[in-house]
């Protein structure tokens, strides 16, 4: 048998998640759309992921995938988005940031760009804008920690 996609990506961002060596417990949102997971039992995340190789990646968000998102953050207080860039790295958006990018209107299909420039941080745009300062790799697991506070 042969690994799926979707779980080739959304095990690299497991993998960084076990580094931590936190016991972060990962659980399956099942009510949701694919890659919808909460993390400790308190923290909504959303993974998203291509396989394109290169700069810039870019990711769409319909309806659906946005209006679950405001519902975990309104639920829990935090929803994180973790983008998943081909074989390059990890960029990950806490939901106040993301709506920066993507408005609060969800149209039926949206877009998130993110490009890089080799050893650079990543920088991220959406249909509704440009998002301030970039993002590294590592910021994923900074903010994780961060919001679970371990």
């Amino acid at each position: 048998m042969s690994l799926r996609e979707v779980e080739f990506y959304h095990g690299c961002v497991f993998s960084r998640l076990a580094q931590l060596d936190a016991g972060i417990s990962i659980k399956r949102l099942k009510d949701f759309s694919q890659g919808f997971y909460i993390l400790a039992g308190k923290l909504p995340v959303y993974i998203k992921h291509t396989t394109k190789k290169l700069s810039p990646w870019r990711f769409s968000f319909h309806k659906t995938h946005q209006d679950e998102l405001q519902s975990l953050k309104s639920k829990h207080g935090f929803a994180l988005i973790v983008f998943v860039c081909g074989h390059d790295g990890i960029c990950s958006l806490e939901f106040d940031r993301f709506k920066n990018i993507l408005d609060y209107v969800h149209e039926d299909v949206e877009w998130v760009a993110i490009r890089r420039k080799r050893g650079e941080k990543y920088a991220v745009s959406g249909k509704d804008g440009e998002l301030k300062g970039k993002i590294g790799d590592i910021d994923f697991t900074n903010l994780v920690c961060s919001i679970l506070g371990t």
